[in-house]
């Protein structure tokens, strides 16, 4: 009798449910190297911590910054931050406000270039490793089909990492955000992931992946290169097809900044595809992808 094999596979997709943003941020219009980069942000009642994260494209070197609460008053219910730009002319990158409620709350914003600046104060030494430890296969994905997500384990000899010590979340340029729930069902530990591919093709996004150091604590983050969705006859997973798109250039505001978070069609809300963060403990069912079973059957 012919054995029989069951390979496992699971499948990560966005649920139908959404959320809006719990606030409004106000990016610059440019960046330009080691040069001040302020950001302007507004809501009521913003659950703290909020975080500003700064990620350049295909990148070891991620900014993030837990801001403190004197950066948000809320007598007006406005905030401000400023950093400088800790990359070199050229680097691409997108800025993101995290609040409590989970990725990308406050806003993603479109992609920058760094512009040219004669201050190279902030720049780290050259000759830091920029080696990934992530990859995506097949980079770009087609929409609805498998993208494998696949990462070096901590310890080469080992079964893969804790998945509980692994974070995987998805930008949408300009849009919204969402998050993988990379472990599976009877799955503890792996070194690679099978999503399914729910933003609609022609949009662009990336995503950061934040690995944990059971042995150290630190944090290890890198970034993808910006992905751009594939065409597909295929468009059941996207809950919304290929005419879901948020804005790709949010309009100037009249202070100069761009306002991104408010600028995602209405479309893209109701369909569901894409979150503006997951909240598991607060009790508000927000997005959150969520992964499923594959057996096939192999002589």
């Amino acid at each position: 009798m012919p054995s029989r094999i069951f390979t496992v596979i699971f499948i990560l997709a966005s649920t139908v449910c959404f959320a809006r943003a719990s606030f409004i941020t106000f990016f610059p219009s440019s960046a330009s190297q080691c040069s001040n980069f302020t950001l302007n942000f507004t809501g009521n009642q913003i659950p703290f911590p909020i975080s500003f994260l700064l990620l350049p494209v295909n990148s070891s070197s991620p900014s993030v910054v837990q801001l403190p609460a004197t950066a948000f008053d809320s007598a007006s219910n406005s905030g401000t931050y400023t950093t400088p730009i800790p990359f070199a002319a050229g680097t691409q990158f997108i800025a993101v406000m995290h609040d409590a409620r989970g990725a990308g709350n406050g806003g993603v914003s479109t992609v920058y270039t760094v512009g040219e600046s004669n201050n190279t104060d902030c720049l780290p030494p050259r000759g830091d490793d920029n080696t990934l430890a992530f990859s995506l296969s097949p980079s770009p994905p087609t929409q609805c089909e498998l993208q494998r997500i696949s990462w070096t384990p901590l310890d080469p000899n080992s079964d893969g990492d804790d998945l509980k010590n692994v974070n995987i979340t998805g930008y949408v340029i300009g849009g919204l955000a969402f998050r993988l729930n990379v472990a599976g069902e009877g799955v503890s530990t792996s070194s690679n992931t099978m999503w399914q591919t729910s933003v609609p093709q022609g949009q662009d996004f990336m995503f950061l992946y934040e690995r944990t150091d059971p042995a150290t604590g630190t944090i290890r983050r890198e970034t993808s290169g910006i992905q751009n969705t594939q065409p597909s006859s295929n468009s059941a997973c996207t809950q919304g097809g290929p005419s879901v798109t948020p804005a790709a250039v949010p309009p100037s505001t009249s202070n100069g900044t761009i306002r991104t978070s408010t600028q995602v069609s209405a479309s893209t809300l109701s369909s569901g595809l894409v979150s503006l963060g997951d909240t598991p403990n607060n009790g508000i069912n927000l997005p959150y992808a969520s992964s499923r079973i594959l057996l096939n059957d192999m002589n």
